[in-house]
């Protein structure tokens, strides 16, 4: 009767396939493994645009969108007056600033190249302080200045990929040559302008795209103003700033931002992505430890009359805790052979969106296999340890 009693209990309590309940382990953690990995990337790559250098300052810059067209008449006056403030170190203006999602087009040819030999540029119109209050550097030849009058209308200052497109490949060969836009099609006529100088390459755009060649033309007609301040107390400066523009553009709201704030905008998208990332990696995590907590329970339970002996016979409670955690060790492991695959195509797709990204290395994989393996036994362990730490008489009682 013991026998037959004994076999019922077994079929009852373990109802179920053991190898459809260890698949279904292996593949909850296969699923948080790859979770943890894609988290981790994408903070790695979220951190790596953050610290990446530019090619200009985007920090402490306050942007003020110009809707009152009458600002630029007297744009000097109204530079000199912000000047005033000592928090403020530089002003420019611009028609876009780096973050805009879209800057014009123009096609462009070098002097005595063909007709049909034209090159399309990024363009925009900067003012002669838009590249130092920027903190741009320049990579040969000069900025626009006030003191030579011909910069207005025949100068051109191009970036180093535009040089290059050119066939400039040492930048102090382009400055003095001569390039020009179509002004007419039927007949096909060209402005000529000189180059004057070559501000070295900076992300005017997101890090998902390739710095494209780029030209800039002084103009007098802008519509950002840049302000580099300088200040701990940057709503005090805020507040001097608005106090000066009012008395400019006081028919209008002072409205303002800051170019770091808006060039982060450019990674909503991914910053949505780790937060969605992170929170499927936490629920699939809880899942999974939640499975793994009842197949211990269950283990446990089977073998209770094995950890009794076992105890009787001399054994510590690290050596059956150390038995017991080693088979769902094992099934974390395998997890890790499917998960790392898997993430690592994943992730590979998602960083080729960006033109500029980390590289996959072995270390973020490892992180995750130290995170999953911790978890897998950390829920063993407290099923492993209350079994080894029971009174191995209850133990060898059980039926």
């Amino acid at each position: 009767p013991a026998a037959v009693l004994k076999s019922a209990q077994s079929s009852t309590s373990g109802s179920g396939s053991p190898f459809l309940r260890k698949l279904l382990v292996v593949f909850q953690f296969a699923i948080s493994i790859t979770l943890i990995i894609g988290t981790s990337v994408v903070m790695k790559q979220l951190n790596y645009i953050k610290n990446k250098k530019l090619g200009f300052d985007k920090e402490q810059v306050l942007v003020i969108p110009c809707q009152d067209n009458t600002v630029f008449n007297k744009f000097d006056l109204i530079k000199a007056e912000l000047k005033q403030d000592a928090n403020v170190v530089n002003v420019g203006g611009s028609t876009k600033v780096p973050g805009n999602r879209h800057f014009g087009d123009s096609v462009y040819k070098q002097e005595g190249a063909n007709d049909d030999e034209t090159i399309l540029l990024r363009n925009f119109a900067i003012d002669e302080e838009f590249i130092p209050a920027m903190g741009m550097k320049m990579a040969a030849g000069r900025n626009f200045s006030k003191n030579f009058q011909t910069d207005a209308t025949d100068g051109f200052i191009i970036n180093e990929s535009a040089a290059k497109k050119f066939g400039w490949l040492n930048m102090d060969d382009a400055i003095g040559k001569k390039i020009s836009r179509p002004i007419s099609v039927n007949p096909m006529k060209f402005e000529y302008r000189t180059v004057i100088g070559v501000v070295k390459d900076f992300h005017y755009q997101s890090l998902h795209t390739k710095i494209v060649p780029l030209l800039m033309v002084m103009n007098p007609n802008l519509y950002y103003v840049s302000i580099k301040i300088n200040s701990d107390n940057i709503s005090n400066t805020v507040q001097s700033i608005e106090e000066k523009w009012k008395t400019f553009s006081p028919s209008f709201p002072f409205e303002y931002f800051f170019l770091d704030d808006n060039f982060n905008k450019l990674y909503f998208a991914e910053q949505r992505t780790q937060k969605i990332f992170t929170s499927f990696a936490f629920l699939a995590i809880f899942i999974a430890s939640l499975g793994l907590f009842g197949m211990a329970s269950f283990t446990t339970e089977q073998r209770t009359k094995e950890i009794g002996v076992r105890k009787v016979m001399g054994a510590s409670v690290m050596s059956i805790v150390i038995l017991l955690s080693k088979e769902f060790t094992k099934w974390v492991l395998i997890a890790n052979i499917i998960a790392w695959p898997v993430g690592y195509w994943i992730m590979n797709k998602w960083l080729q969106n960006f033109n500029y990204h980390i590289d996959l290395g072995i270390g973020m994989f490892l992180f995750a296999a130290l995170i999953a393996l911790l978890i897998a036994i950390s829920t063993v362990s407290f099923q492993a340890i209350k079994a080894a730490v029971s009174n191995p008489v209850e133990a060898l009682k059980y039926e």
